[in-house]
């Protein structure tokens, strides 16, 4: 990370994260916009960027109200890629247990196993969706790890006895996150990521989570949104992803 000291005081700074992907991530106080601070820091990012030899992009993004550092990215070379929603469910502790389709069952707390089933569930799950990857087991690994996350808040759900979805969750009470939430599309339509997401949102609510939060893409192709708003959920903002080819 790179700090921007003006004045004595700090009045932006940057972060470059590396893990399976790039990212820039950064802001300017609102007295020091305008004044080449953010084109400084984002040139060192770049910089960043372009020092990893297998990177061929890297992301940066920020809440669609800032138009201001859309024209930075801009000007930086960054081209607009994705719109993605912010959405959150209020009222988790009112979710009812769902009633699970006949011939399906859910876990959690997979023990050796749970790395690689995730692993294998996301990668069929979000085939065909934009900026697709397959993920590795190694990265599915230190995601399962994060802070707040954990094997207990790793769900599965099964189609006669075969693992047909996955929905990774976080909580630091009194808020709680969804990381990810993937179904096979062989599996889709039979309302098994609608029971997955609820049955998640219930072992949440019981570990303390009183709001749930999502990042969806606007563009999702699989109905993802009207899914979350089946579950109760609610888009509260948006933010913008933009992308630079460091080829």
């Amino acid at each position: 990370h790179l700090l921007y000291p003006l004045s004595g005081q700090v009045h932006g700074f940057n972060v470059f994260r590396y893990a399976d992907e790039a990212r820039l991530w950064g802001g300017v106080t609102a007295p020091f916009r305008r004044r080449g601070v953010g084109t400084a820091l984002m040139a060192w990012g770049i910089g960043r960027a372009r020092s990893v030899r297998a990177l061929d992009k890297v992301y940066a993004g920020t809440s669609s109200l800032r138009t201001d550092a859309h024209e930075l990215y801009r000007r930086s070379g960054f081209v607009h890629a994705r719109t993605f929603n912010a959405m959150v469910h209020t009222n988790p502790g009112s979710i009812p247990r769902p009633t699970w389709p006949p011939g399906t069952s859910w876990r959690n707390d997979l023990g050796d196993h749970a790395v690689a089933v995730a692993t294998d569930v996301h990668n069929r799950g979000f085939v065909g969706h934009w900026d697709y990857r397959p993920m590795t087991e190694e990265a599915m690994g230190h995601t399962l790890n994060e802070p707040g996350a954990g094997p207990e808040l790793s769900f599965v759900a099964y189609l006669d006895g075969l693992p047909i979805a996955f929905c990774l969750c976080r909580v630091a009470a009194p808020g709680g996150f969804i990381n990810m939430l993937a179904t096979d599309p062989e599996a889709r339509g039979r309302g098994i990521g609608l029971a997955l997401l609820n049955q998640a949102m219930v072992e949440m609510a019981a570990r303390g989570a009183r709001v749930i939060e999502l990042n969806v893409d606007a563009e999702n192709p699989t109905g993802a949104i009207r899914l979350y708003q089946r579950a109760g959920m609610t888009t509260t903002s948006s933010f913008e992803i933009f992308e630079l080819d460091l080829r």
